[in-house]
């Protein structure tokens, strides 16, 4: 369980860290990203906001490993609350309103 929490962890800093800003010691780094990588993301981040776990399954490639088990939509679904916390969709939330 703990190394499943931890992938999740580490999945969601890198998605942050693609997303076009690094926050490092206090400064913003701007790097460049694919036009149509920002639209999904701006995207994605809004469903996560929005508690949209329909949403974010279909912007989700599918079967998602977890716990080294296969997640089907409907699996992804049932599982979205326990790992897509409330703080995670206050970070989305605050991340989409920057």
């Amino acid at each position: 369980m703990r190394m499943g929490k931890t992938l999740i962890v580490l999945t969601m800093i890198l998605i942050f860290a693609l997303s076009g800003q690094l926050q490092l010691r206090g400064q913003t780094v701007n790097v460049k990203t694919d036009p149509a990588f920002n639209a999904f993301w701006i995207k994605f981040k809004s469903a996560v906001a929005r508690n949209d776990k329909g949403g974010v399954a279909d912007m989700t490639k599918l079967p998602f490993m977890l716990d080294s088990k296969d997640l089907d939509r409907a699996g992804f679904i049932k599982q979205y609350s326990s790992r897509l916390t409330p703080k995670v969709h206050s970070e989305a939330h605050l991340e989409r309103a920057r």
